[in-house]
């Protein structure tokens, strides 16, 4: 009979050795995938609020632009416009952010960990090219000057 009682108690012990090791299996991939969810919620939602913070930006340019009367791109980062009597500047500020200022007074934040912007005067208009890491968005925007110099022709 203690060889039978043995054998049954070295059962009992592989089987609670066997469900121990799968608990420790099911918590480290539990752990695991709860990590990978949340990195990958993370990534997504840094990407929407930059598609987010460039659409608002790409926005307010257009709308200060098309009401400008002349406009200045300096070096390929600097914006300037004639808006209504003032003159409206669009800079860089610090490494990683873009500011708007009136007349040189107060600035306004209006992108932010972005890695580069380009503005690009074209014939008739001006191209931008805002940069956040390896995400490129872009957008052209005809002056209304042009219009009122072809329409004198």
């Amino acid at each position: 009979m203690s060889v039978l009682q043995n054998i049954s108690n070295e059962r009992g012990y592989m089987l609670l050795s066997t469900m121990i090791g799968a608990a420790v299996i099911f918590l480290l991939l539990l752990t695991v995938s709860s990590f990978l969810f949340y990195w990958h919620t993370q990534e997504m939602g840094e990407k929407r609020r930059h598609e987010q913070e460039v659409s608002i930006f790409f926005m307010q340019l257009e709308k200060e632009f098309q009401e400008s009367a002349a406009f200045s791109i300096s070096g390929g980062r600097r914006l300037l416009l004639n808006h209504q009597g003032r003159t409206i500047a669009y800079e860089p500020y610090g490494t990683r952010s873009y500011i708007r200022r009136v007349n040189s007074t107060g600035h306004e934040v209006v992108l932010q960990y972005m890695t580069s912007v380009q503005f690009q005067k074209e014939e008739e208009g001006m191209h931008v090219e805002v940069l956040f890491g390896n995400n490129v968005y872009e957008a052209y925007y005809p002056h209304p000057g042009s219009y009122r110099v072809q329409a004198a022709e």
